[in-house]
């Protein structure tokens, strides 16, 4: 029992470097590592806690991934995609509030933190890891593909799929509204740091949607995980 369980997790659990995209995972993981190591320092930067918590979920959407990819079996891929989940859904909420404390410089309203931070991902996440008994999120029709160079994943994407694509979605726009809100207000000293925050937002969504809409990967590895 205990080698059969050994086995499933060595089947499940492993990191595969020498793919492309897995590499870059990685090479993107050390990045915001260094990131996260950086904002415990900053004591004084305003909204530094969620900066801090949105560097986490990067790690842990890129770390889920990297691992994702390098797996070969069909429920290994599926149960990471869904794992993925937890940086996806709690990711643009930490941004948002990151970009809403550090550009008007007061607290998110402790109410939006319950919802955006506590009652709404718990929800979804009840949702996400139950996919098995609903098949909400990936349908029947999700399965390995072998194209005779590479095998992938199809995911068949259920009504909860859209859903939760939708809510981010609308966390992100206003995201972008608060960035572009604080870059037109920002003096020309500071101005151009806030148009790296507003590209910083913007374009992990236009890679997005033309993945999600037009299944275009290239422009960003982190799209395997939806």
């Amino acid at each position: 029992m205990k080698s059969n369980f050994l086995n499933a997790l060595s089947e499940c659990v492993r990191i595969d470097a020498g793919v492309p995209a897995v590499q870059m995972a990685i090479a993107t993981f050390l990045v915001v590592s260094v990131l996260a190591f950086w904002s415990r320092t900053q004591i004084s930067l305003p909204g530094r806690r969620w900066f801090t918590y949105s560097t986490l979920a990067m790690l842990w959407w890129l770390a889920t991934v990297g691992i994702e990819l390098s797996v070969s079996t069909l429920p290994c891929t599926v149960s990471w995609a869904q794992i993925a989940w937890v940086g996806i859904i709690f990711l643009p909420t930490f941004w948002c509030f990151f970009l809403y404390e550090y550009a008007f410089s007061k607290k998110v309203p402790p109410g939006l933190v319950w919802i955006g931070a506590a009652f709404l991902p718990s929800a979804f996440l009840a949702l996400v890891m139950t996919n098995t008994f609903h098949g909400q999120l990936y349908g029947s029709d999700t399965r390995l593909i072998n194209d005779g160079i590479k095998s992938y994943t199809f995911f068949d994407h259920g009504r909860l799929f859209f859903v939760l694509i939708s809510y981010l979605y609308l966390i992100i726009v206003g995201t972008c509204v608060v960035a572009g809100g604080a870059l037109l207000k920002a003096s020309p000293a500071v101005r151009s740091f806030f148009v790296k925050l507003f590209l910083t937002t913007i374009i992990p969504v236009t890679a997005n949607i033309l993945y999600v809409f037009y299944g275009v990967t290239r422009l960003c590895c982190t799209n395997r995980a939806l």
